[in-house]
């Protein structure tokens, strides 16, 4: 038993010692740790919001990519039948001059 009053004594406590608990005060912990969890959370849940907007902006810039691409390879068989519709009209007057 001294050896326990020593300790206390000396603010260190005792192995296997119990202290009580306040009600109040672990209530406010709990509420506490609730509160950061739900934080954490919210947190969570706005870095997967931000992921999901950033897909989609790529995938829009994607489709706006492939469409000027398609837009561009219809442009430039459009040119190449003027040229060669062009080449022939020229071939054709060629040959009636002859």
């Amino acid at each position: 038993m001294n050896k326990y009053a020593e300790l206390l004594a000396q603010g260190i406590e005792p192995p296997g010692a119990v202290r009580a608990v306040d009600p109040e005060a672990e209530k406010q912990r709990m509420a506490h740790e609730k509160d950061l969890k739900q934080m954490e959370i919210q947190l969570e849940m706005q870095k997967l919001e931000q992921e999901q907007r950033k897909r989609e902006q790529e995938q829009e810039f994607e489709k706006q990519k492939i469409a000027q691409e398609q837009e561009l390879q219809k442009q430039k068989l459009l040119h190449e039948q003027e040229v060669e519709r062009e080449k022939i009209e020229y071939e054709q007057q060629l040959e009636q001059e002859i």
